[in-house]
């Protein structure tokens, strides 16, 4: 099994545990495992496209990055923030199954780092579920939109973003 297939049954299983009064570590674990899972499945899914040479296949995914993979995905979420340089090679619109894996990827990265980091606030089950929810639409979104040209685009360009726009 793949390492986002197990994060997903993570996150799943820790925002189930202790159904009556779950615990802060569970819901927390479980939304950035969510968040992990789709940012695993992103890489996994652009070093299959993009590298042929197995010995490479190890090297690659540690060249992606949080902060650029999701001003890659910001580009994705609406038809006119679509650099010019990307729209004319998959056209002026965004497949909208492309949309739903941007946001996510935006989302969750956010909805992480309020887990990991605002111990303040109080989460409860409900927000671990829907981060769950919001993350298994982004891999059925993925799942209809793979083949197309614009997803291929899209995971050049969540490690590229930054450099071909020079």
């Amino acid at each position: 099994m793949s390492l986002h297939t197990d994060l997903l049954k993570q996150a799943e299983r820790l925002a189930g545990l202790e159904p009556k009064h779950p615990k802060q570590a569970s819901l927390r674990r479980a939304i950035s495992a969510a968040y992990y899972a789709l940012f695993h499945m992103l890489i996994h899914e652009a070093t299959t496209l993009l590298v042929s040479d197995p010995a490479l296949l190890a090297l690659v995914p540690r060249a992606f990055n949080h902060g650029e993979m999701r001003s890659g995905c910001e580009q994705f979420l609406d038809d006119k923030k679509l650099p010019k340089h990307l729209s004319s090679v998959i056209g002026a619109a965004i497949p909208g199954d492309l949309k739903v894996v941007a946001t996510a990827f935006v989302l969750l990265q956010q909805r992480r780092h309020e887990a990991d980091y605002d111990v303040a606030r109080t989460l409860n089950r409900a927000d671990a579920l829907t981060v769950l929810r919001i993350a298994k639409d982004a891999f059925e979104a993925w799942e209809r939109v793979r083949g197309q040209q614009a997803a291929t685009v899209f995971l050049a360009n969540l490690l590229l973003g930054s450099k071909w726009k020079r």
